[in-house]
């Protein structure tokens, strides 16, 4: 009989699915951001180790799928509009005809 020598056994590092790996990602920006700081498409698929096209495709299934249960529940674009403030209304404005 062979004795086998004890050998070092490295601790595996934890597989995350690519989901897994997106949700952690956020959560840990979410903790660490300063508050009211917004954050790039680029800062989010960094911490999330992933594409900024993955994180716009994201934010695109998470919107529709936001309006899709909104539609559902009946409330209008109109009682929306009036809870959020002028001046928010002024920046998403402003930062959509700068992106164009």
């Amino acid at each position: 009989m062979t004795q086998m020598e004890p050998t070092a056994i490295e601790p595996a590092e934890p597989e995350f699915s690519k989901s897994a790996r997106i949700n952690l990602g956020i959560d840990l920006l979410h903790a660490l951001r300063e508050p009211g700081k917004r954050c790039t498409v680029e800062e989010i698929a960094a911490w999330c180790d992933c594409s900024e096209k993955a994180i716009i495709l994201i934010e695109k299934k998470a919107l529709a799928k936001l309006r899709r249960n909104l539609r559902k529940a009946g409330v209008s674009r109109e009682s929306l509009r009036s809870l959020i403030p002028d001046h928010t209304r002024d920046a998403v404005a402003k930062s959509r005809t700068e992106s164009v």
